[in-house]
């Protein structure tokens, strides 16, 4: 009778719990930590998250007149890190504005920041930090390196790490009428690497006399670098922007027409903001579509060689209008394929507050009905707040980072939603159950630390199994992975339950 009763508790006990998008109350009480860094606050912009699941934040704050490069630690739970600088905090700059847009985690734990400040203010410029927030005497002067290319307008958007140690900074330069894609690459001592280029950068035109500029980058599994922005101001002349090249510098001639691909994701001014690969090779891009209508969430899916993807969406396009505007400003791909993308949106009017907003999409580009229901989700954040990054930490939350009017800004939303029971450090089995929503298959995966009896069974609403699974295994210690037929079951809440004599786990899903 205990062990029934317990597995009832652990089944209600999952449905009268948040589902997968809601805020998670362990992060910081309500799922939400603000930090006022400087004297204003502070514009939260990149984030990285460290093994250990401490979260990065930087961006720029003002201690006086001008900005300097700002980066706040957070403990897992969303609490400031006291190991870190002074109180969680380390602020870095010049006599001019410094703003940082982009982080680097070593694989050492060293952390770089690369922008746009140094002395002339219109340098691209780079600090590295320990792991304890102290400035990296090891790394260019004094743990501070500037860079120059074109005839100025230097603004770093994007940093990325290659295989062998090297580093990427990518982002825009002039070329004395305009804007052209820039990047540059460094030594791990943050000496320039004159092998790459033309001493040791590449500066490249996308469109004739359009203004193009950087804002994301990736490397390739090849080693192929991959960098995506817009091409074009005003209207009706931009559009999503992508150039790749080899290693060396050179452009990649297999990849859109000489390198270069320009799409015209709505009939106005579009900007993509972030780039993600898919294991398969294919490309996202998101940003904003500004057509017609509202401007929404957009993003369009290339296939490897750099044409739309017509397998996604409509055509390789999705654009999500929420509220009356909104932009999407980071895209990253689940281990199951899902696609999230965070920015902002603005519920009422452009002239009131925005919100966060949160999108998770499936692979064929449909909104995820088991993401909070519909696939959106909106967050407001005192008088304003808008989402810049958003990551996985190890147990697979997720979290978005930007800034509002109180400062750096993290929210952290629940995921795949997992439950243990009355007894959940009795069971030794770690487990997951995917694809969310399910089809005619599901998989389990599960990881077994002791040999005591396991069962598995799939539970309805009401608490009753309609479907076992196995019964009174003894499964060898390790990992597990198995596949089950579900077509049968009507569409609906199910729950998966995981028991030993001594405890039970449960995990949701969406039966389509």
């Amino acid at each position: 009778m205990r062990n029934l009763t317990t597995l009832t508790f652990v089944i209600l006990s999952l449905y009268a719990c948040a589902q997968a998008g809601s805020l998670d109350t362990d992060f910081n009480g309500d799922g939400i930590a603000t930090t006022f860094v400087g004297s204003v606050g502070g514009n939260g912009r990149a984030m990285a998250i460290q093994p250990d699941g401490k979260i990065l934040l930087a961006g720029d704050a003002t201690q006086g007149i001008d900005a300097d490069y700002a980066l706040v630690r957070y403990l897992p739970d969303g609490s400031l890190d006291p190991a870190f600088g002074t109180g969680g905090q380390v602020l870095v700059g010049g006599s001019g504005d410094d703003i940082a847009r982009a982080i680097l985690l070593q694989p050492d734990g060293k952390i770089i920041l690369g922008g746009r400040g140094g002395p002339s203010n219109d340098q691209f410029y780079m600090v590295r930090f320990t792991d304890t927030g102290t400035l990296d005497a090891t790394f260019g002067t004094n743990g501070e390196v500037t860079g120059f290319m074109g005839s100025g307008g230097n603004e770093g958007y994007a940093m990325a790490l290659q295989a062998d140690g090297k580093f990427l900074l990518a982002g825009s330069a002039s070329n004395g009428n305009d804007l052209d894609f820039a990047l540059l690459r460094y030594n791990p001592d943050g000496s320039q690497d004159f092998d790459f280029g033309i001493d040791g950068g590449v500066l490249t035109p996308i469109g004739v006399n359009a203004g193009d500029v950087c804002f994301t980058m990736v490397v390739q599994p090849d080693g192929k670098i991959l960098l995506g922005g817009a091409s074009g101001s005003g209207f009706n002349s931009s559009g999503f922007a992508m150039s790749r090249f080899l290693s060396n510098g050179d452009l990649d001639d297999t990849f859109g027409t000489n390198g270069v691909v320009v799409s015209p994701i709505s009939t106005g001014s579009n900007r993509g903001f972030s780039l993600a690969l898919q294991p398969d090779g294919r490309i996202l891009m998101c940003g904003e579509a500004r057509g017609e209508g509202p401007a929404g969430f957009a993003v369009a899916r290339y296939l490897p060689d750099g044409t739309l993807d017509a397998s996604f969406g409509t055509d390789g396009i999705v654009n999500t209008v929420i509220g009356v505007q909104s932009t999407a400003r980071s895209v990253i791909v689940q281990p199951d394929g899902k696609i999230l993308l965070a920015g902002e949106t603005y519920p009422i009017s452009t002239d009131e507050a925005s919100d966060l907003g949160l999108v998770r999409y499936l692979s064929d580009g449909a909104l995820d009905p088991g993401f909070d229901g519909d696939g959106i989700v909106t967050t407001p954040v005192g008088n304003g707040a808008i989402g810049r990054a958003v990551l996985l930490q190890p147990d697979d939350r997720i979290v978005v980072a930007g800034a509002s009017a109180l400062g750096f800004t993290l929210a952290r939303y629940l995921n795949e939603l997992t439950v243990g029971s009355m007894e959940p450090d009795a069971m030794d089995v770690f487990a997951k159950v995917y694809p969310s929503p399910v089809g005619d298959q599901v998989t389990l995966t599960y990881e077994v630390k002791n040999s005591t009896a396991l069962n598995c069974g799939i539970y309805n609403a009401q608490g009753r199994l309609v479907r076992t699974l196995f019964s009174e295994r003894r499964p060898v210690l390790g990992s597990h992975r198995e596949t089950f037929d579900v077509s049968d079951l009507s569409a609906g809440d199910y729950v998966v339950v995981l028991s030993q004599a001594t405890g039970s786990t449960a995990i949701s899903i969406l039966k389509l």
